[in-house]
């Protein structure tokens, strides 16, 4: 990328003005400060409900059933164009005009260095007339109730050893007030960060900036799928949540090159197509057991499946001890 540095004047001892910079304003966690990581503990519900459900199409219904697992996908393909971004832009909206000059940098090492996070959606409401509409091919798929005990994953913490490399169970933040509080204190660390080298030039690729970018974008990494516009509230949406061990490898260097940091991890992930895209994703879970986390079905308004049908599909999947209904919705 080519940064947009006015050339004032050169400043020698890129190395050590980076190590002076970052140690000063983000050394010692200072992104994982004791208030912040209360401030998102305190949102994360500790006790999902007794089912979460899933919507979907009918066709997916027949897929997820069959295989036994249901997709985490990356967070930059979901249908929702500000996912991974929302913290993010309330971010950009802080920093002060100054210091936008901070911004490509923080959008380049996102891009080049990580990968994932990966997520499926879930909701605590399983007959939701805009989840229908949104997700379950306007009322014509189901919603899968799933059991949280058998989902036997961890619910998310900001703790450093439960980072890297696990799956996570997480509600949706939507408190505003938790959002601009955070996006405050990270626009006000980048706004330092820019005011102390203010006149000072350095060659982009050197640029001290970089190692300071790249230690936010960690820390967003991490975050940035709790948070959600306040505006889909009503969905009261879970999250499974995978934090690849992987970053992205060789990423500088030709295409050719490009490879996952983790070998187990290059062998599982997959990839499927879209009309026009290529999607990263892996499966949930790996042991294509999902069958024995299904105890609800919820036929949408406009879902066709007849009874016997139904349950001879179900039967010849694997699946019991489940519980069938259909919308109260009224739609047509």
């Amino acid at each position: 990328m080519d940064f947009d540095i006015d050339k004032k004047s050169s400043v020698p001892n890129n190395v050590k003005i980076s190590s002076d910079l970052f140690n000063r304003y983000l050394g010692a966690g200072s992104l994982w400060t004791k208030s912040v990581r209360e401030g998102i503990n305190s949102y994360i519900q500790k006790s999902p409900p007794s089912l979460l459900w899933h919507y979907c199409s009918a066709e997916t219904f027949e897929k997820v059933c069959n295989s036994g697992h249901i997709f985490l996908g990356d967070l930059d393909s979901m249908n929702d164009y500000q996912e991974g971004r929302w913290l993010r832009d309330q971010i950009g909206r802080r920093v002060s005009s100054s210091a936008q000059e901070f911004i490509p940098y923080l959008e380049a090492t996102r891009i080049r260095f990580h990968l994932g996070p990966f997520v499926t959606s879930l909701s605590e409401d399983g007959d939701l007339l805009s989840q229908w509409r949104a997700y379950a091919n306007g009322g014509r798929g189901t919603a899968l109730g799933l059991s949280p005990e058998k989902l036997s994953i961890p619910i998310f913490q900001i703790d450093r050893e439960q980072l890297s490399g696990y799956t996570a169970l997480c509600n949706v933040i939507y408190d505003i007030d938790l959002q601009e509080a955070l996006a405050d204190a990270i626009a006000s660390i980048i706004n330092s960060i820019v005011s102390e080298m203010q006149g000072k030039y350095f060659p982009p690729e050197t640029h001290p900036y970089i190692p300071c970018a790249a230690h936010i974008n960690m820390n967003l990494h991490y975050i940035e799928p709790l948070f959600k516009n306040p505006a889909f509230r009503e969905e009261k949406e879970w999250r499974i949540i995978r934090f690849p061990k992987s970053s992205l490898m060789n990423t500088w260097k030709a295409p050719s090159d490009v490879r996952l940091s983790d070998e187990t991890e290059a062998t599982t992930l997959r990839f499927r197509t879209t009309l026009d895209d290529i999607v990263p994703y892996f499966v949930f879970p790996e042991d294509n057991t999902l069958g024995r986390m299904i105890k609800g079905i919820t036929l949408g308004p406009l879902n066709r499946m007849r009874d016997h049908p139904l349950a001879l599909f179900l039967s010849k999947s694997g699946l019991s001890d489940y519980v069938i209904r259909r919308s109260s919705a009224t739609l047509r």
